[in-house]
């Protein structure tokens, strides 16, 4: 209905003659962003209102998701039709506003509506990177305008720079105690970044102080007594925000879901067993309040994605301090359990057809694992990742043609992708096609070089893998030197890789041998 408004308005827009003409745009260019704006939010939401994707019900006992054969393609075509239309009609909206606002920007490069409006529409076009260097430049223009200043600390949350979001929230609050979103981005970062829950709490006290109608600030409240064990004040602050929510409509729900996945990463971090458990407990808690409002398909892959990790710790700990905890075979049944209740909800959950899929594959069950991966392809086939899932359990089950086929599609869909090209190329390996194979590498190897990030960790990780990879080739072809120096190329680039390092010992004993 906001959506219908939006666009009447825009379409019969008509103001007085009088006006300025930069501000006619600019009135034109806001009423494009809100339209804009309306149709991202209900692509963004329009799952939790589908059919069989918003309050549960619940499923007869025979009913399973176990294989492809049991879906209802019906649910799924229009599911996948749907929010193909969707998106289509969101990216144009977007881009529109996008060219609008640039052409005004050249007109008029002071007007920091008009920047801060891109930099948002540029994150919303899944682009936090680059709405973070927008930013950046702005900030340095208009150092007294808290709004992007804020902004600013939001995006360098997600860019994992803690301590720089933290000054910029800090410098706002220091200038203005009264900048509720500063204060409320502020309690959120001490919770998620710095785990001082005391300060949180006096932070978000100070905002509920200047707007008792905030959802965000409940919400990260109730976090705050959660993760202390103080169940009583977090559920009357969760009831604080659930009150207030539908005058924000649902955006606080989707903060509490960030919160929780952010929170599960952070426990996995932690040095102790006994702080992850403690950590994860925290986490399961707030994911079980959401549940006792309404339960969704999302919560319970949330709560299938808690178990793995803690049985993902349990298994790296010494029995000694496992023992005193949950086997991880039974937090890996629970999860398993959560998934198959998420698809009973919603059986178009690409991300539970995926986990359950690896979750079987993690098991050795590469036949189950196929039929999940096929779901869910068939419910989003434009995901690489979900393809590249797919061929690794076709190739574990031993049908390499098959395999073959579905990497091929998977590099359609993203042609840099080096998962989709490492395990291709392992693929000719296996079968002998040394040559195919060692191309492939070269081509990953020369991707990853090529690439922005070739510096991060991750980059490293995967060029050391591939050159590791080549070695082996070489190996196979007899050519030991080559086979070394790729291999000394792999542990320059990632000195920690285990992998490497025994190559290299086997490697220089056989030439060795060979010498005497």
């Amino acid at each position: 209905m906001a959506q219908e408004h939006l666009k009447t308005a825009l379409d019969d827009y008509n103001p007085a003659e009088s006006c300025d003409e930069k501000w006619r745009r600019l009135m034109e260019v806001k009423m494009k962003l809100a339209y804009a704006q309306s149709l991202y939010d209900f692509a963004s939401t329009s799952r939790s209102v589908a059919p069989g994707t918003g309050r549960a019900k619940r499923a007869g006992k025979n009913e399973s998701a176990s294989s492809s054969s049991s879906a209802q393609p019906s649910i799924v075509e229009s599911a996948k039709h749907s929010r193909t239309l969707q998106e289509s009609v969101v990216n144009k909206a977007i881009e529109e506003a996008k060219q609008l606002l640039t052409k005004l920007i050249k007109d008029e490069s002071t007007r920091v509506d008009c920047w801060n409006n891109m930099g948002r529409l540029i994150y919303d076009d899944c682009k936090p990177a680059v709405a973070r260097m927008v930013y950046d430049q702005i900030v340095n223009s208009f150092p007294d305008n808290f709004d992007l200043m804020n902004n600013l600390g939001f995006l360098r949350i997600l860019g994992n720079e803690p301590e720089k979001a933290g000054t910029n929230f800090k410098d706002i609050i220091s200038k203005c105690p009264t900048h509720v979103e500063a204060l409320s981005n502020y309690g959120v970062h001490l919770i998620i970044n710095k785990e001082d829950f005391k300060s949180a709490q006096k932070v978000l006290s100070q905002g509920l102080a200047v707007n008792q109608s905030e959802p965000h600030m409940w919400n990260a409240l109730a976090i705050s007594y959660l993760m202390e064990g103080n169940h009583d004040y977090a559920r009357e602050c969760f009831g604080q925000a659930r009150k207030n929510e539908k005058y924000h409509t649902g955006a606080a729900w989707s903060i509490r879901f960030t919160i929780a996945n952010y929170l599960r990463r952070q426990a996995a971090m932690k040095t102790s067993l006994d702080e992850k458990i403690k950590f994860f407990q925290g986490v399961k808690n707030l994911l079980d309040s959401v549940m006792s409002y309404e339960e969704t398909s999302d919560v319970h892959l949330a709560i299938a994605k808690l178990h793995l990790s803690r049985s993902a710790a349990l298994r790296a700990a010494t029995p000694a301090e496992a023992k005193k905890y949950a086997n991880p075979e039974d937090e890996d049944s629970e999860a398993q359990r959560h998934m198959i209740s998420a698809i009973k909800i919603d059986r178009t959950n690409t991300r539970a057809w995926n986990e359950l899929g690896l979750s079987v594959m993690r098991t050795g069950n590469s036949k189950k694992a196929i039929d999940f991966f096929k779901m869910a392809v068939q419910t989003d086939p434009r995901r690489p990742a979900l393809w590249i899932n797919l061929g690794l359990a076709y190739q574990l089950h031993g049908s390499h043609n098959d395999a073959r086929r579905v990497l091929i599609k998977a590099l359609e869909l993203d042609k840099d992708s080096i998962e989709a090209m490492n395990n291709l190329a392992n693929l000719h390996k296996a079968k002998g096609e040394l040559d195919e194979a060692k191309k492939i590498y070269v081509r990953c190897i020369n991707t990853l070089n090529a690439s922005a990030h070739k510096t991060s960790p991750r980059s490293r990780e995967l060029l050391a893998q591939a050159y590791n990879n080549l070695a082996l080739v070489s190996i196979k072809e007899g050519n030991y030197q080559k086979a070394m120096d790729n291999l000394q190329f792999a542990q320059e680039r990632y000195p920690g890789m285990a992998c490497v390092r025994q190559n290299i010992q086997r490697l220089a004993l056989r030439l060795e041998n060979r010498m005497n």
